[in-house]
């Protein structure tokens, strides 16, 4: 299993710099012996450097930018599609790619099975989350199971984003600009299998601790577990009172 993120976060960040770390611990439980990539633009900050040199199965890339982007942009869009959305079309293998702000609460192993299912599979954003989302389905690009690179075509991606002159018809910059090139060629990404319980909006789980020690979440109004909790944008764990991240906190006081 290869599994790849991007950290690109600075020692300043101490907050996202932590949940990193959980990533990490997660990740390394729920998918043993997978090879983990880490996507930088510069060195990682000296404490996550020291967790990510004890582990054997993983690698820090430092890459870099589009270089043919000149003009200056938002920094979020330059982070999202000019180094994530640029980075993970140059990866030459099949690969799962997960958010840093993602934690992973059971086992990966049935989502990489469906690789060979489809190109490329990514989970929709959960609809009518209040003040967030409408009733439309469009992508979250925190998941993203690739089994065909070949299918990632950052350039073909990109001129579908220019033609639009990047002002898109849902919210995001490298999710809409995945969004729209696949509309524009008629590709559904999603998979029956992998649902929002892949990529669930953190501010609409319920997370608890089991008899079995582990962390266990649940969607509001779902049967199934969470199988990735995904902190994005105002859902951030130190901002709706995580359990998992107050109890990593607790560990460094």
């Amino acid at each position: 299993m290869n599994i790849v993120t991007v950290m690109n976060y600075r020692d300043s960040d101490v907050r996202s710099l932590l949940l990193c770390r959980i990533w990490l611990e997660a990740v390394r439980r729920h998918a043993p012996g997978a090879a983990i990539t880490i996507l930088t633009a510069h060195s990682l900050p000296a404490g996550l450097r020291e967790q990510v040199d004890r582990c054997d199965n993983v690698r820090v890339v430092t890459g870099e930018y589009d270089p043919e982007v000149r003009v200056p942009r938002a920094p979020l869009a330059m982070h999202n599609i000019f180094f994530k959305l640029y980075q993970l079309s140059r990866i030459g293998e099949p690969f799962l790619y997960l958010d840093a702000d993602t934690v992973v609460l059971e086992s990966l192993a049935p989502l990489w099975r469906c690789r060979h299912d489809k190109p490329w599979i990514g989970v929709d954003h959960q609809r009518n989350i209040p003040g967030q989302t409408g009733s439309r389905a469009f992508l979250n690009s925190g998941v993203q199971l690739v089994g065909d690179p070949g299918f990632y075509a950052y350039d073909r991606i990109l001129a579908c984003a220019r033609e639009q002159q990047f002002r898109f018809t849902v919210p995001g910059t490298d999710q809409a600009c995945l969004w729209t090139y696949f509309q524009s060629i008629g590709y559904d990404y999603t998979h029956p299998a992998v649902g929002p319980e892949w990529n669930a909006c953190a501010g609409t789980v319920a997370v608890n601790r089991g008899a079995d020690g582990r962390w266990h979440g649940r969607i509001e109004g779902m049967e199934a577990d969470v199988r990735i909790n995904h902190y994005w944008g105002p859902f951030k764990p130190w901002r709706i009172g995580c359990p998992i991240y107050q109890d990593a906190l607790a560990t460094l006081a």
